[in-house]
């Protein structure tokens, strides 16, 4: 029996569509081609990538797969259209979640379900924060961007910096046009005071009969997107976090949430799940914001943290999502990588230093994630 890994990167822009039809744009198409075989990595047992099979959407299309014996499905996140994907491949009905089941997941998907998370977190622990809300109508929407300076909206149906716009007290024409848009096909849009971030991070999660807290993770944006992760210890995190707040107060935070998902996912949801953080400056001082966003998925904060704990020895190394449009330019850089930076390890085989691809560039490819020296 297999296990069949899905890399579908477009996940969130399939869960926001909500079609089983529906198709990715190109570019999440050639990242899903380049980068499907990083979630084999994270799996640990003595069949080394034995009973493994990794796939992205585009090549579910392409090949019959229903003469493999496929025990367990393992996607980065589940949607309608991967659902349907992995049927018309031939994969047994039985491992696969039901509409019923999805159309639940893309509920619990919506970025109200972590401003109804910060509502508990506000009251249980009397916070000091602005709560983000939902706005169905534009008018409301501009007479909201009065109230403060900046303002970030965002997609109710979005993930990874996507969806994300940040705006002025007056809005131009281009932005109404936008946020127009979004509330025509999502309904809504979530506006939310802008914050000066000086760190961004994630505490990751497993749902089953249980919530099981996996670790930290410590990511850099490239303006609202995601950039890379640094791969440090849970107990590094926490230091490195300790210079702006208390780390014990996090602690609380974090076994709130975790009774709160509990409640709220049992029966309805397994697998891994994150809940973005970032710590502000804001009247002085330095706050905790401890609910930016759930993310229902696999992250790269999850990969993160399974690969430091698998495979490192040091908390001087980063997750690195690189891209380059350039025909052949992903290879060369991976090759230039793999000569400059060679992997160096401790005396129990673990990596202290180096470069590591984790999706094996060809002459085709535009991405690759790797390991790598800050």
């Amino acid at each position: 029996m297999a296990v069949l890994y899905i890399f579908n990167p477009e996940h969130d822009l399939a869960l926001a569509n909500g079609s089983p039809y529906f198709d990715a744009p190109r570019s999440a198409k050639q990242f899903a081609i380049d980068c499907c075989g990083l979630l084999s990595w994270l799996h640990n047992d003595e069949t080394g990538m034995d009973g493994k099979m990794s796939y992205c959407c585009s090549m579910l299309k392409n090949n019959d797969i229903s003469a493999m014996s496929i025990s367990e499905v393992v996607p980065w996140g589940w949607n309608a259209a991967l659902c349907h994907s992995l049927k018309k491949a031939g994969i047994n009905n039985n491992i696969i979640p039901t509409a019923l089941q999805i159309s639940d997941i893309r509920t619990l998907s919506n970025r109200q379900t972590a401003i109804d998370a910060l509502i508990y977190l506000k009251l249980k622990y009397d916070l000091d924060i602005a709560l983000p809300k939902s706005v169905s109508c534009v008018d409301d929407v501009i007479a909201e961007a009065k109230f403060n300076d900046r303002v970030v909206y965002k997609m109710p149906w979005s993930g990874s910096g996507k969806g994300i716009r940040i705006c002025g007290c007056n809005l131009k024409f281009n932005d109404i046009k936008w946020l127009q848009n979004v509330i025509d096909k999502q309904g809504s849009v979530i506006c939310e005071k802008y914050n000066s971030v000086v760190c961004n991070f994630a505490i990751e999660f497993r749902a089953d009969d249980d919530i099981e807290f996996v670790g930290y993770s410590l990511f850099d944006v490239n303006g609202v997107g995601y950039k890379s992760s640094r791969l440090m210890s849970d107990t590094a995190i926490e230091s490195y976090l300790s210079q702006w707040i208390d780390v014990s107060t996090l602690q609380l935070y974090k076994c709130s949430i975790a009774d709160y998902m509990s409640a709220l996912l049992k029966g309805r949801y397994k697998g891994y799940f994150g809940v973005d953080m970032y710590v502000y400056f804001e009247d002085g001082e330095y706050k905790l914001n401890p609910m930016v966003e759930i993310n229902l998925r696999m992250t790269m904060g999850l990969v993160a943290n399974i690969l430091r704990k698998r495979l490192l020895c040091t908390d001087n190394l980063k997750l690195i999502v690189h891209y380059d449009g350039r025909r052949g330019a992903a290879l060369e850089h991976h090759l230039y990588m793999q000569k400059e930076y060679p992997l160096k390890y401790n005396t129990e085989g673990k990596i202290s230093s180096g470069y590591l691809s984790l999706t094996q560039p060809n002459e085709h490819s535009h991405y690759n994630i790797y390991i790598s020296d800050f």
